[in-house]
């Protein structure tokens, strides 16, 4: 199935994005030309946080959906400042937040007060989401520029004291995105679709599958299975199950379906890799970041490919059964590197510019904060949202 055209795609989408005035606030930013700051406020409301989101998109599934987030429109709870720019993911385990920065650190904070109990230099910068399993922290890290050139490295520390258990070199090209735990494995994705598998407890490789091109994707793990697109990989062996194309999108794999975006968001038998459905975007727009998949909806960030980077973008609501469009709204603010979204309690949480919660049957919007800083993926769990903004960590509740 084909979306709208362009001048189509465009008119829907805008005429559903309108801002309703009365739901938007702003956070405390510095004036003029100073630089924005945020102002911690004077009491928290939070007491604990139980919910649990320790790997990139929530689980091994990559399906994205959490608990209950606020219900409201959310005050500033707490802030922790850090010395450089936060990475754009965070994850949540045992009450603890953990997230790296530019200055390639990875801190444990306090979910409820945002207290910092370790912090530990990888020695590169982290862009990606520190994945937690099984008392170990595993994060990717990279010196120099994102090319054949810089250098990658995937690095285990204790989840309780901070400390590294092991390090691992990367010597090929490697991605960014975030590794995947299984019981006793951290599937590290490399460049083109490459995988390696490295022990949980003592890092040592135990297999390695070739890049397949196009893409550099976080895999997904159910029963035993990894999944890049529609590659299917032994995760316990290495062995290749079923090969085709990786797709530039991560995958996620809900219900013995695989769903997975690039030029086209498709869903695809698991067992078989059989096409259920698929939806084609107008050209030059394209299916960027992990898709959500709820009990009925699959939730896809769309972006267009511009070269002055001026492209529109949409997230999209599909049915989860058959790809029908449920709805469509526009996301002027949106950032497609890293398709800042999540799912809790009948809402989507959007970062960008300002922070904005969308009804998850109707795509119109409950809420927004609007603020001078870029918000990176939410994370809702337990009635509190959890959001990087700059140098910034910060909670809302």
């Amino acid at each position: 199935m084909s979306l709208p055209s362009r001048r189509a795609f465009l008119a829907t989408t805008g005429s559903i994005a309108a801002v309703a005035a009365a739901g938007c606030t702003s956070l405390v930013d510095a004036p003029g030309d100073a630089e924005p700051t945020l102002t911690p406020p004077a009491e928290n409301p939070i007491e604990s946080v139980a919910g649990s989101a320790p790997q990139y998109r929530v689980d091994a599934r990559n399906a994205g959906v959490t608990s209950d987030g606020p219900d409201d429109e959310p005050r500033l709870a707490w802030v922790h400042e850090r010395d450089e720019a936060a990475g754009p993911l965070c994850t949540l385990a045992d009450g603890t937040l953990f997230v790296g920065d530019d200055a390639g650190t990875v801190a444990a904070l306090d979910a409820a007060t945002g207290e910092q109990a370790w912090r530990y230099d990888l020695g590169g910068t982290v862009r990606s989401a520190p994945a937690v399993h099984a008392g170990r922290v595993v994060v990717g890290t990279h010196r120099g520029d994102y090319s054949y050139d810089g250098e990658y490295a995937v690095v285990a520390l204790d989840a309780e004291t901070g400390e590294q258990a092991w390090r691992g070199t990367l010597r090929e090209s490697a991605s960014v995105a975030s590794p995947t735990l299984t019981d006793d494995l951290a599937l590290v994705p490399t460049g083109g679709g490459g995988i390696r598998a490295f022990g949980l407890a003592d890092g040592a490789e135990r297999w390695r599958v070739p890049a397949s091109p196009g893409t550099w994707t976080t895999p997904a793990v159910v029963d035993g299975i990894a999944y890049c697109g529609e590659r299917a990989v032994e995760a316990t062996t290495g062995d290749v199950v079923r090969d085709g194309p990786t797709r530039n999108a991560p995958t996620a794999v809900v219900d013995g379906v695989v769903y997975a975006g690039g030029a086209s968001m498709g869903a695809f038998d698991a067992d078989t890799g059989q096409e259920r459905w698929r939806v084609d975007p107008p050209a030059d727009y394209y299916v960027v970041g992990s898709p959500v998949v709820t009990a009925d909806t699959v939730f896809a960030p769309v972006h267009e490919e511009v070269s002055d980077a001026s492209g529109d973008d949409s997230l999209l609501a599909l049915d989860r059964s058959d790809g029908t469009v449920q709805w469509r709204t526009a996301l002027p603010s949106f950032v497609p590197q890293w398709a800042p979204f999540t799912v809790a309690g009948g809402a989507v949480y959007v970062g960008g510019a300002g922070l904005r919660a969308l009804d998850a049957d109707s795509g119109e919007e409950r809420w927004s904060v609007a603020s001078e800083f870029s918000f990176g993926q939410p994370l809702a769990a337990d009635g509190v949202l959890f959001a990087t903004a700059g140098r910034y960590v910060c909670a809302f509740a």
